[in-house]
This record gives C-alpha cells, structure tokens and sequence, in this order.
C-alpha cells in the first residue's frame, strides 16, 4: 500500500464520504477536520461510525458507560456525585483528544516509508485493530533493533534507513500507547519511546527526517501541555527546516510554516504574546508566498490568519482581531468561489463564528450581516446535503435570534427560534445524544424571550420541556448538562417571581444555585458568571418579601462576581455590573439608604449609558429603567425637580429611538409621564420636542 493510497483507503471504506472531495488533498481535509475538534469548533459526529470501529475507542465508551450507570441512581447529594460527574467530564474530553489523535496518527503513517513493520500497522489501523500494534512491535524488539543499529554506526550508509524505519516504529508506537487509556503510565511510556526514536533518527543524520520527527515530537508535548520541551524541539525542527529551506524552498516551505504556526500557538499558550505574534507573521508570509502559485495553500493562510485574529482579542487588540478575521474570511469567499463544493459550507460556518465573535462583544448589528450571510449559503447547500448542513442551519438560526433578542427585536428572534426548534427536534428523533441538547437550549431561547414579553404560559410551558430534555442528558452526562439544568431552572424561577408566586419561584433558585455552587467548585472561571446571575435573581426574590439582609449579601456576592469577570472581559461582563447595580440600588431604597441608592443608580447609568453609544437597541432599555428609578427616587425620597425631570427626560429619549419596547420599558415609560405630571410639565410637549430633536432633518 503507497503513502498516496492510505489515506483513500482507510476512509473510502466508511461513512466518511465529506473528506472524499476531489478538489483538495485528503491529507489536508483531515487536518481541517483535526482543527475543528481541537478547538471545539466541531467533533464531526458523522464520522462517529469511523471511530467506533477502532478497539481503543471502543474501550474508551464501554468505560464512560460504566460510570453513567454508577451515577444514575445518584443524587446531587450523594457523596460520589462530584467525583463521578468529573470522572465522566474527563472521559469526555478523551473521546475528543482520542479522535484527533486517530486522525493525527493516520496521517503520521501516511508519511511513513513502507517498512515491514509500518505496512503491518497500516493494515491493523486499516481493520481498528489499534490494540494490535503491541505484537507487531513488542518492545522487546524495538529495543533489539535499536541497539543493533547503533552498534553498526560505522556502516551508517548501510543503516541509516534502518535507523529512520526504527524512530518511525517508535514513534508509531508512543502514539498507540498513549490512546490506550487503559494504561496508567501511558504518557510517561510514550515519552520513553519517543525519545528512543529520537536517537535512531538523530543517528542517521538525515536531516529531513531529523526535522519530521522533532515536530511530531514537539507537537505531541504541545498537545499534553509541555511546553518548555515542545519550543525546543520545534527550535531544533525550525533551524534544520531553514538550512533545507534555503538548498530547496518549494520541498520544505511548507513545512516551515507549520513549525512556524504551532510555535504561534505554543507561545499564545505561554502568554509570550510578541513572540506568538513574530512566529504567526513569519509563517503567515511564507503561506502568503505559497499561495500565489498554488492556490490549496489560501486555505492555510485562513487558517493563520484566524489564530492571530484570536491572539488580538486575547490581548484585547479588538480592532486588529476583527481585521484579520475579516482578510480570513475575504480568503475563504475566493476559494469557496473557486471550489463551491469544498468550502462554501467552511465559509458559512466561519461566517457565523465571526457573527458570534461579534455578538459576544455586543456589537449586535454587525454580527446579523454576517449571521444572515451564513444563513443564506446554508439554505442553498442543505437539499444536496441535509445530513451536515441542517444542524449547522439550526445552530445559525439559535445565534441569530439570540442577537435579535438582545436588541429587543422580539418578532424577528420568536421567528427564527421556532424554526431552529423545528430543525433540531426533528434531528433529535434519528440521534437524541447529539441534538436533543440543541433542542433544549432553543426552547429554553425562546421560552426566554416569551418571558421578558409577559407571555408567561407559553414561557413556562417551553421551560418545562427544556428541563426535562436536560435533566435526562445530565443522568448520562451530568458535568455537561448539569450547568443547562441549573440555567433553565433559574428561568423558572424568574418566571414565577415576575408572577408573584414566590413559593414556585424560591426553591428552583435554590436548586439552581446548589447546582451551581458544585461546578464552581471543579471550574470557576466557566461557571462563576452562572452562579452571578442566579444569586441576583434569588435576591430581588429576597427583597420582594422583605428579606433585605439576605437579599443585600446574595446581591454584593452576584456584584463582586461580575466585577471579577469585567476586569477580564469587559464587553461581556459590563453590562452585568450594570443591571447588579441597578438592582443593587433598588434594594438600597427599601432600605431608605436614599443616598447611597442614587449613586448605585448612576454608576449603572454610566455604564449603560456609555454601552448605548456602541449598539442602542441593545442598551438603551438598561438606559431607560435606571433613568426612571432615578427620577421615582428625585421625586419621593430625595425631592429634586430639576434631577427628576432630567432623568424623565432622558427616559423617554431613550424609549422614541427603539424600534420594539418590552413591558418592561412601557411601565418605565408610562410611571415617568406621571412624574411629569406631577412636577407640573407637559409630557406630550416635551415628546414633540424630543421626536423633533431626533427626525433627520433636525
């Protein structure tokens, strides 16, 4: 079997027929699909019968099994709930490790010179026959062999090939034994078998080979975390890969690249941000180069071109993210154009990543152009492939409607919820594992937004199958559904308390939080901001009874947590400061702690105010309830009329200029006219004079 015939071989055998595009290199096509599974864009459930046929994976789900039937009977309170749901978590990122290192491993032998040995293993990998590989390669031999080798050094011309076929056999075999979970030592076994491979390759003194197996070695530390050596053997890999590069550029430029790109990376991880940026650049231009003559490598650009578009807005370098995210998505319009077949459905799928991008960095409006462009390509693929295109139809249509939401456009989201529900239940019916948590968290979506617009029995009745949907994925999978739970658990309660029925809403509160408390304790960072928004939600609870002590210390945890997180991520987080403080101050004026009340207030006015600026459909309702409780506080405890029929003003300012109003903001509205009012003015004046100020020809 030749290294060009492997790889068809391997995959032509299985349901896998979305790598077989003739346009392109199979080799890069899984590499693609390799970049997605790491990142966490996409696990490729359709290749799910590709990996059940290998023996390791196959252990890897019998053991996941095993732990969902032992956490089954369990409730939260059992005493091995916890360290069941993180045994299942853990078991659940090895599922995705193992699948890219599967596809990682066929592409290492794909390179391979066709030994004895490597066609052997070919063959067992062809068959999944992974566990295989350990009575083709006993390490006895390998030792054997080795030894042999170096023991005849003065006929190194006779052995060198010898010596390359050895480093690839141990190479071949610190990756299987490593996929073996089963193993303990299993990392630490690899490392010594690598570093066996690395002397018989070093030996030989072929430097091409030299430079190979120092980045598949690098790469794999990189991959589990290790990074000191990893940056040393890919430095080693760089400079061998200059000195080829300068005799032979079109053999290794490539190549170089890649060193170049993962060293990106590494240093991205390591928070070496210049240098990440330096390495990024240099790979970026020799792709750049590449590409002008062979346009398979514009793909790769894109591919650059996105890391330093996420190293940019790590370090917070928004306008430089968003510039070279839009060159990589310029990119991908040409070779989609070229190649429709291969990329117009990678071209949708970057379109609405970057929408997403945008939307998590409240800039609503640019990120429909780019959902609707996503939207519009996918309809056109998903009658010559529903089976891969529906599902990203429906993830689209749920983060389209969810920045139509935040911009308060009710009937534009109600619409493209409903249709993503349709979609995803329909799918959940043929694979309830992959898409019925899709489906929950679109009726969980909708039954959102049904609740912030009052229709409260068509909210509750959303929320209640979402919950069942999702307490029955969190039997199986509970560190991943858990937080889902917990999160439409909150929705009910707030559901109920906006109807005053405090004892419905109380004990899902408590629920949520206990919930959340648990997974704070295994990751903080992910799921601090779920426990924020539960405890203000019980608090204003708390304060509606007259509990204010109570309500007062739920209220400065929630504060303190949203606080932590702007300082992080301040477009994501300000906003909840805002509404923490608002609620804050609400709290402070039962209290009759007047003073202290307004300046909560204005500090959440500030904030929204200044958030307005950048998208104010989005903020202005935050604008438009703050103003109103200043001007009830200016008008009833702190009597200023001046103060008072400012922020009137403002409020209804604010309210002419957006486009759908909640009940929410029409009570806002409607106490501040009779503020007005009272104050002696003249609110249809003041309206006239304010639409005026607004039309365009003012």
């Amino acid at each position: 079997m030749t290294n060009s015939t492997f790889l068809q071989h391997i995959f032509s055998g299985r349901d896998t027929h979305i790598l077989l595009h003739e346009e392109a290199p199979i080799s890069s096509q899984i590499r693609i699909l390799i970049d997605d599974i790491r990142s966490g864009k996409n696990t490729h459930i359709e290749l799910d019968t590709f990996y059940d046929s290998f023996d390791l994976y196959q252990d890897l789900q019998h053991k996941k099994k095993r732990v969902q039937q032992a956490i089954a009977p369990l409730d939260m309170h059992a005493p091995d709930y916890i360290s069941l749901a993180t045994e299942i978590q853990q078991i659940s990122e090895e599922e995705s490790i193992m699948r890219a290192n599967i596809l990682d491993l066929a592409l290492s032998l794909d390179k391979m010179r066709d030994s004895e040995k490597i066609q052997q293993i070919k063959q067992a990998y062809t068959q999944g026959s992974l566990k295989q590989v350990e009575d083709i390669l006993p390490e006895d031999y390998l030792i054997t062999q080795f030894n042999q080798y170096l023991h005849n050094q003065q006929q190194l011309e006779q052995v060198s090939e010898q010596l390359v076929d050895n480093a690839n056999e141990f190479l071949v075999k610190a990756e299987i034994t490593n996929l073996n979970y089963e193993r303990e030592d299993r990392f630490e076994k690899a490392i010594f078998y690598y570093e066996k491979g690395q002397i018989s390759v070093k030996v030989s003194k072929k430097l091409s080979h030299i430079a190979a197996y120092q980045y598949d070695y690098a790469f794999f530390l990189q991959r589990h975390f290790v990074f000191p050596q990893a940056r040393t053997l890919y430095l080693e890999s760089l400079e061998i890969k200059r000195t080829l590069n300068r005799e032979d550029p079109g053999e290794h430029a490539f190549d170089l690249s890649m060193i170049l790109n993962n060293l990106g990376i590494l240093c991205s991880n390591t928070n070496e941000f210049a240098e990440a940026v330096s390495f990024f650049e240099e790979s970026l231009l020799i792709r750049r180069k590449l590409a002008e003559n062979e346009p398979e490598y514009r793909h790769e650009v894109a591919a650059t071109l996105n890391n330093l578009s996420v190293l940019h807005s790590d370090t917070n370098d928004h306008e430089k993210a968003r510039s070279t995210i839009k060159e990589a998505l310029e990119i991908k319009r040409t070779v989609a154009e070229a190649q429709p077949a291969l990329y117009l459905s990678s071209l949708a799928m970057t379109l609405n990543n970057y929408g997403e991008l945008l939307r998590e960095n409240s800039d609503f409006i640019q990120a429909q152009i780019y959902f609707q462009e996503a939207l519009t390509i996918q309809r056109q693929l998903v009658t010559d492939n529903p089976e891969e295109l529906l599902p990203e139809i429906a993830a689209t249509l749920n983060n389209s409607a969810l920045s139509y939401a935040l911009q308060n456009r009710f009937s534009l989201a109600q619409a493209q919820y409903e249709e993503a529900i349709a979609i995803r239940k329909e799918l959940a019916q043929k694979n309830k594992q992959a898409y019925l948590p899709d489906a929950a968290m679109a009726m969980n979506n909708l039954g959102e937004l049904f609740r912030t617009q009052h229709q409260f029995e068509a909210a509750e009745s959303l929320y209640q199958d979402a919950l069942e949907a999702q307490r029955q994925l969190a039997i199986e999978n509970p560190q991943t559904f858990l937080i889902d739970v917990a999160m439409t658990l909150n929705n009910l309660g707030e559901l109920f308390r906006m109807q005053d029925q405090f004892s419905l809403a109380q004990p899902r509160y408590e629920e949520a939080i206990e919930i959340e408390r648990k997974l704070v304790e295994i990751a903080p960072p992910a799921y601090l901001p779920y426990l924020a928004g539960t405890l203000n939600n019980l608090a204003i609870l708390k304060k509606d009874q007259g509990e204010y002590q109570e309500a007062a210390r739920c209220f400065k945890e929630s504060l303190a947590i949203y606080q932590q997180s702007a300082e992080v991520n301040p477009e994501v987080f300000l906003p909840d400061v805002a509404m923490a403080l608002n609620n804050l101050a609400e709290l402070h004026t039962q209290q009759e702690s007047f003073h202290l009340a307004a300046s909560r207030y204005e500090e959440a006015l500030d904030l929204y105010s200044s958030l307005a600026e950048e998208d104010a459909q989005a903020f202005l309702p935050g604008v438009i309830i703050t103003a109103s409780n200043l001007s009830i506080l200016y008008i009833n405890h702190l009597p200023d009329q001046k103060v008072s029929v400012k922020m009137a003003r403002l409020t209804l300012a604010s309210a002419i200029q957006l486009e759908e109003v909640s009940p929410m903001v029409k009570n806002c509205f409607h106490s501040v006219i009779k503020i007005l009012k009272a104050w002696g003015e003249d609110p249809a004046a003041m309206l006239r004079e304010l639409t005026d100020e607004q039309s365009p020809e003012s």
